[in-house]
């Protein structure tokens, strides 16, 4: 099954879906009208996120 996803080109979309949503959420963190104390624990949970998916 893994080839089949790997072969097709499927694996590759959906790791560039990731990283596209992980761009998205940090603009819209760096956009929201948060204190620092707040953004910078949000994105670090969006990027170990990413890391661990």
């Amino acid at each position: 099954m893994r080839g089949v996803l790997r072969d097709t080109g499927a694996l590759a979309e959906v790791e560039r879906m990731i990283e596209d949503r992980l761009r998205t959420a940090l603009l819209a963190l760096d956009a929201a009208p948060f204190p620092d104390h707040v953004r910078v624990p949000l994105r670090t949970l969006a990027r170990s996120s990413y890391r661990n998916s």
